[in-house]
């Protein structure tokens, strides 16, 4: 049985993580995500998710390209509702890594 103070409840889990071990949970889609949203959409998940959604709706599109729209916002639904939850800053997770996204 894995030791509560060292087991890693990662993303989504109800425990509130360290921020290390928070970042173990991010896969580099996640934190692309949250450093695009800081970068391009002045750290708005609202603003991300219209641009996204609006760019799907624009026809024609590549088909590749809209699946990973889909799946961008589905990282961003979690991601949100991570940070809403645990009341953390994900900047900081992504922010505090050794690597870069």
């Amino acid at each position: 049985m894995a030791n509560p103070k060292t087991a890693n409840p990662g993303i989504g889990q109800h425990q509130r993580p360290s921020y290390q071990e928070g970042l173990s949970g991010l896969t580099r889609e996640d934190q692309l995500l949250v450093v695009l949203r800081n970068e391009l959409y002045g750290r708005s998940w609202d603003e991300m998710e219209a641009d996204l959604r609006g760019r799907r709706e624009r026809a024609p599109h590549i088909f590749r390209l809209s699946d990973r729209i889909d799946e961008d916002l589905v990282r961003i639904a979690r991601l949100r509702h991570y940070e809403e939850r645990h009341g953390v800053d994900l900047t900081r997770l992504v922010a505090d890594s050794p690597g870069e996204v």
